[in-house]
């Protein structure tokens, strides 16, 4: 993974603001991780068999804990594309599919489109 896709993504996401404005979604910190989300990273009988990410509550909002908490999830949204895509699943598209527009990524991939 490209340290440059990471950085772009915070910048996306949080505008490099460790503690960005509330948004409706309930998303928090730099990688604008959703409560759902930081319990799916630590559950041991989840979706993720290995590799979890335990985050508590108090820590979202930290950046060196909501960096790698966002990271594991770029890695799970990289695995949940390649599966949706039939074949794996490039960085662009995992961020596309982390951002919740894998779909219309798929139909318009120009870096110029409106929602990237």
């Amino acid at each position: 993974l490209d340290p440059i896709v990471v950085k772009a993504l915070i910048g996306s996401e949080s505008s490099f603001d460790p503690d960005p404005p509330p948004v409706t979604s309930g998303a928090a910190g730099l990688m604008q991780l959703l409560e759902k989300t930081r319990r799916i990273l630590g559950d041991p009988k989840g979706e993720l068999k290995d590799h979890l990410t335990i985050i508590r509550k108090e820590e979202i909002f930290h950046p060196v804990v909501n960096i790698c908490g966002g990271i594991r999830w770029l890695f799970r949204k990289r695995d949940t594309a390649s599966s949706r895509l039939k074949r794996n699943a490039t960085w662009e598209e995992a961020v596309a599919h982390y951002k919740s527009y894998l779909s219309e990524y798929r139909k318009n991939p120009d870096p110029r489109h409106e929602n990237i």
